[in-house]
């Protein structure tokens, strides 16, 4: 590689970190970071799992298992509940002043242990509960972005209660 990685933007504390190649402008592979690893790398990091134990019970964050085409994966376990959020970003930014970031939370049917009703045994429509929900991430995680990132970001949350 002719020149090094720098990094971009750091999102969530330095879990979720965008790298990009100073020369050439190609854009290299991002990689899921660990607080107090800043370290990008042209290719995807190996698989990591990070294990805490939180008012008793066991928080396991895992990544670079799953998802592997997305710009960043990661898996939250805690107890019996799973969440998979993979974040995906265009290469280049969008033309207009704002960041346009699309948050999409979906809570499996399957996974709660129901079946959908429907003639087609399918999860089509999103409930007001995933909509609240995912606005609330929107809200939660824009501010985390640096001023002047104005790439279309979409960030899918795939949740199992």
């Amino acid at each position: 590689m002719a020149a090094s990685l720098r990094c971009r933007f750091e999102v969530m504390s330095g879990l979720l970190c965008r790298t990009w190649g100073s020369a050439g402008g190609r854009r290299g592979r991002c990689a899921v970071l660990w607080p107090r690893s800043h370290v990008c790398g042209a290719a995807r990091a190996a698989s990591r799992s990070v294990c805490v134990e939180l008012g008793g019970r066991k928080l396991e964050i895992t990544s670079g298992k799953l998802a592997r085409f997305a710009d960043g994966c990661a898996v939250v376990k805690l107890g019996d509940t799973s969440v998979m959020v993979t974040a995906v970003s265009k290469t280049k930014p969008s033309p207009s002043q704002f960041m346009p970031l699309v948050v999409d939370y979906r809570q499996k049917a399957a996974a709660a242990g129901r079946i959908p009703t429907n003639h087609l045994r399918r999860e089509l429509g999103s409930t007001p509960h995933e909509i609240l929900t995912s606005r609330v991430i929107d809200r939660s995680i824009r501010p985390l972005f640096p001023a002047g990132y104005f790439y279309d970001t979409q960030v899918s949350v795939k949740a199992s209660i």
